[in-house]
């Protein structure tokens, strides 16, 4: 796998947190537009998206360099 050579556990455990925070922070903004009887209306879309998101977040990271050190 010669595209994610030089990715070490620091640098998926960086990726790792920033996925976990994207995506906390989109439930989290859901969560405080609608609050609780619209987001559970909504909470299904929301699921459907998180993975993509995820996903797009890990590329966003990696095309970026922001799992790297200085």
């Amino acid at each position: 796998m010669r595209f994610f050579r030089g990715l070490g556990p620091r640098n998926l455990l960086i990726a790792l947190h920033d996925v976990i925070v994207s995506i906390s922070a989109v439930v989290l903004s859901f969560y405080l537009r609608f609050q609780e009887n619209a987001l559970l209306d909504r909470l299904p879309i929301v699921l459907k998206i998180l993975p993509y998101f995820a996903v797009l977040t890990v590329v966003v990271c990696y095309a970026c360099h922001l799992t790297t050190t200085k």
